[in-house]
């Protein structure tokens, strides 16, 4: 890997797991009426109903999450700097292919086709990989009954 590859995949490491944390933080923000289960589920904001979502099984309202996922993660990206938006669309199938085509020109490119799309879907992946990994003692009495591990 040439070490300006390194260099952008380290620090697109860096700004997803900062997008995810607040991401994250936002997502628990967001309760009182902005929960779909029922107030006497246990659950107390919607990233909890994500991550039951995520560990468990997708409920017919998932599209609903994944909306307030999404709109949360263009709000942080567009708090990004146009270079920090390029290092993490480097990353994605799209970016990484438009970085190899162009990586051999001697000017080199002024601009890229940046998709902001493409870093949204990038980023929800980190962001569903955390909700899989989160532990939460009101997200695991809701999937598995009281006193479970």
């Amino acid at each position: 890997m040439r070490i300006e590859q390194r260099a952008t995949r380290e620090w697109a490491d860096q700004l997803t797991q900062l997008v995810v944390a607040r991401t994250r933080r936002r997502l628990r923000r967001l309760r009182d009426g902005a929960t779909l289960s029922g107030d006497d589920s246990g659950l107390g904001n919607v990233w909890d109903e994500i991550c039951v979502q995520e560990r468990g099984e997708r409920s017919f309202y998932w599209s609903a999450y994944e909306y307030q996922i999404e709109q949360c993660l263009y709000d942080e990206v567009e708090r990004l700097g146009e270079p920090a938006r390029l290092a993490l669309w480097a990353q994605t199938p799209e970016g990484w292919d438009w970085v190899y085509d162009h990586h051999g020109d001697k000017d080199g490119e002024t601009t890229a086709p940046l998709d902001l799309g493409a870093v949204v879907q990038y980023l929800k992946h980190g962001v569903l990989a955390e909700a899989e990994r989160e532990k939460n003692s009101r997200v695991d009495e809701y999937l598995y009954g009281p006193e479970q591990p």
